[in-house]
């Protein structure tokens, strides 16, 4: 795709790479390793992006040439709204290996801004689309061509809603949320909440549900929260003799056995139990009908 100038000479050429599939790329039998599907992509990549090169070099001599792709380049930083392309992210491409003809690589896929060499730049998303991403400086990119030179320069993207990430034990989120300052944002921001506990207990989880329904912070609404204990919790086979053989017990017996493990008050233990039973019930009744 040629570029005019204001004059309406043709000042760069861009090549518009679409997001090449493994189909596309690679031809296999069933006794080829996995191994050998990854460099078949792999060389696949390369050689459209040589083969596109050498087309632009044909038909615009001499006029800087800029290449976008949909790729994921070795040492590149992924985040949690990302989807794996290309078996997995494993057949990452290697700048070295890409075309040295193009002054400039806009490269999307991955979220968070980085650049490459100073010629392979994923400028990022605009905006923020998961917690994992509330650090990075969402910007777009203003690339300039002059007499056969490309320079490029990053303009950031005004930020309309925060992604705010809390971490730390049940009680210190509490002292968060009290201590939270809204900032003057046109949207409300969003907040994760990570509770992060020691032993494995139940009642964590209770109080944690319990402060997000009561602490209500100014301009803010908490949209995601979860629980993680240091210490390993116990799976069902470890509740039990080897002799045991928990498809021979009752629900109500294996959760009261889960509940022998656990430090709880005998309050929040009989409010678990009741919780259980109610829950047993609904789902013995909908097998019924």
């Amino acid at each position: 795709m040629p570029v005019a100038n204001s004059q309406g000479e043709i000042a760069a050429v861009v090549a518009c790479i679409p997001f090449l599939r493994d189909a596309d790329l690679r031809q296999y039998n069933s006794d080829h390793t996995h191994e050998d599907r990854l460099e078949a992509v792999r060389k696949g990549v390369v050689s459209v992006f040589e083969q596109v090169a050498a087309s632009c070099a044909q038909q615009y001599p001499g006029i800087a040439a800029l290449a976008m792709g949909h790729l994921f380049l070795q040492g590149g930083h992924v985040s949690e709204s990302e989807r794996d392309i290309q078996v997995g992210n494993l057949a990452a491409v290697e700048a070295s290996q890409l075309s040295g003809y193009f002054s400039y690589y806009a490269l999307g896929h991955l979220h968070k801004p980085q650049d490459y060499n100073g010629r392979f730049v994923y400028s990022g998303s605009p905006v923020q689309l998961s917690f994992s991403e509330f650090a990075n400086s969402n910007r777009i990119m203003l690339i300039e061509a002059d007499q056969g030179k490309v320079q490029y320069k990053s303009v950031p993207v005004p930020l309309f809603r925060r992604l705010v990430r809390m971490q730390g034990t049940v009680d210190e989120l509490h002292n968060q949320l009290k201590a939270w300052q809204p900032q003057q944002s046109t949207l409300p921001d969003f907040i994760e909440l990570i509770a992060e506990e020691d032993i494995p207990n139940p009642a964590k989880l209770l109080q944690l549900e319990d402060l997000i329904a009561n602490v209500k912070p100014e301009n803010a609404e908490i949209l995601k929260y979860r629980i993680r204990f240091s210490r390993a919790e116990v799976g069902s086979a470890a509740l039990y003799e080897e002799h045991q053989s928990i498809a021979g017990m009752k629900p109500a017996d294996v959760f009261t056995r889960r509940l022998e493990k656990e430090e709880l008050d005998d309050n929040t233990r009989q409010k678990l139990l009741e919780a259980f039973a109610e829950l047993l019930q609904e789902v013995e009744q909908n097998m019924e009908e």
